[in-house]
């Protein structure tokens, strides 16, 4: 779930969308946590330091090569 919603994320800032998850019913399939996470992986895609640790330290994930989604591995 969580991969997918940051793709999207990450597709709509690289073709220079604004960030709308009506684009991809993102509150009808996963309500609205999808909906807070569709929008801090947009901000940390972009550059915004605390979304890059609120995606890392709330859900496990952070934006790997070529932009690809990745969980965090815990040691």
């Amino acid at each position: 779930m969580i991969d997918q919603i940051m793709w999207y994320a990450s597709s709509d800032e690289v073709n220079g969308l604004i960030p709308s998850t009506r684009r991809h019913s993102i509150k009808g399939l996963y309500g609205s946590e999808g909906e807070e996470i569709y929008h801090t992986a947009y901000a940390a895609i972009e550059g915004c330091k605390e979304s890059v640790e609120l995606l890392a330290s709330k859900w496990g994930y952070e934006f790997g090569d070529f932009r690809r989604p990745t969980k965090i591995e815990m040691e």
